[in-house]
């Protein structure tokens, strides 16, 4: 997981927050919010929310006042509601991933890695033989 996200170059889209769009919420100060964007077979490695200039950001603290002011768990419409609001303002999350297409560049490029690792660990391991035996 920490070296796989680099070995092919990852696509980035921004998509709008909106009502329909499915997301869910980190944490109870929706200090982070996950889109779930239509993107089949697609391995999403990142995501970020951008306000409305287009910079990175968290939600406005209004966000998370909408979402629990009421309650502590809001209804679905009240959830809507308050992504339909955010969405106003013009928040939109930017997704880094993986296209389906890539499982195969990503699995030759792992395949070729771990192969020369063994080669050399196989290689470091008979010189280390030789070296004890003479």
């Amino acid at each position: 997981m920490w070296v796989r996200p680099h070995l092919v170059t990852p696509d980035r889209t921004t998509v709008p927050i909106e009502s329909g769009i499915p997301i869910s919420i980190q944490d109870e100060s929706a200090r982070e919010i996950v889109v779930h964007p239509d993107l089949p077979g697609a391995w999403i490695t990142s995501q970020r929310t951008l306000d409305a200039a287009g910079q990175p950001s968290s939600p406005p603290s209004s966000f998370g006042d909408c979402l629990y002011g009421e309650s502590d768990i809001p209804s679905l419409q009240h959830v809507d509601r308050c992504i339909t609001d955010l969405g106003a303002q013009g928040y939109q999350q930017q997704v880094t991933y993986h296209p389906a297409g890539d499982f195969w560049a990503l699995q030759w490029a792992e395949t070729g890695i771990y192969l020369g690792l063994a080669l050399a660990l196989t290689g470091f391991c008979a010189w280390w033989i030789r070296r004890r035996l003479n």
